[in-house]
C-alpha cells in the first residue's frame, strides 16, 4: 500500500509508458495552485475535497476518476504535500470503496522527490488521447469498466441506511473519542491513520 519514491521513479517512466507498460495512474491530490508549482510528471491533479465529496455517490466518483484516465487494472498512487494528511486517507479510502484493487500511497512531497533527484514538472499532464506514437498524454479511461467495479459498500457512512460487507462497527474518524452510542463496538481511529 506504500510506495516507494525509487518505485515510481522506475515504472513512471517515459519509456515505460510509450510501450504501453506502465499500467500505472497517477493522481495528484494538491490544491491547483501546489500542483502548478511542480509535481510528478504523468500525476493528473484531483482535489482531494472532491474524492471525499463523491465519494457517497460511486457513480459520480467513477466518472472523475475515469476522466482523470483511472482504468481499473493500473495501480492508482495518490500523493499530496507528504505524509499521511487527511485528504489523502479519506481519498484512499474512497477509491478502496468503489472496489479499485490496488490503491497505494506515496508519502513523499514533491520536495522529496526533487531531493532524490527526479525531475517535477509544471506542465500539466495532457489528458487527451495520444495524438500519435510518441504523444506521452494521458488518456481518459472508459466509465463503463469503473461503474463495474462497484461492489457491496465496505463500509458505510449513514448505520441507518444499511450494512456493509462485515459487522457492524462504527468507526469514529476524528480528533478525539465520540461518547458510546447504540450496541455497536466504537472503534477511534485519528483520521490520518
Amino acid at each position: 500500500r506504500l510506495r516507494s519514491i525509487a518505485w515510481l521513479a522506475g515504472w513512471n517512466s517515459a519509456m515505460l509508458r510509450l510501450f504501453g507498460m506502465a499500467r500505472l495512474s497517477l493522481l495528484d491530490l494538491r490544491d491547483p495552485a501546489a500542483y502548478a508549482q511542480g509535481h510528478v510528471r504523468f500525476a493528473v491533479n484531483v482535489l482531494a475535497a472532491l474524492i471525499q465529496q463523491q465519494a457517497a455517490h460511486p457513480a459520480q466518483l467513477a466518472a472523475t476518476l475515469a476522466a482523470a484516465g483511472v482504468q481499473p487494472g493500473h495501480d492508482v498512487v495518490l500523493m499530496a504535500e507528504g505524509g499521511l494528511t487527511r485528504g489523502l486517507a479519506l481519498a484512499h479510502a474512497a477509491l478502496e470503496q468503489l472496489g479499485l484493487p490496488r490503491v497505494s500511497l506515496l508519502l513523499d512531497s514533491p520536495d522529496d522527490w526533487a531531493l532524490a533527484g527526479h525531475e517535477l514538472t509544471r506542465q500539466p499532464t495532457a489528458l487527451r488521447p495520444p495524438q500519435g506514437v510518441q504523444d506521452l498524454a494521458v488518456p481518459p479511461a472508459p466509465l463503463q469498466p469503473l461503474l463495474q467495479l462497484q461492489r457491496r459498500p465496505l463500509w458505510v457512512a449513514d448505520a441507518d441506511v444499511g450494512t456493509g460487507e462485515f459487522a457492524t462497527v462504527r468507526l469514529h474518524l476524528g480528533s478525539s473519542a465520540p461518547g458510546r452510542s447504540g450496541p455497536e463496538p466504537v472503534v477511534h481511529l485519528p483520521v490520518a491513520q
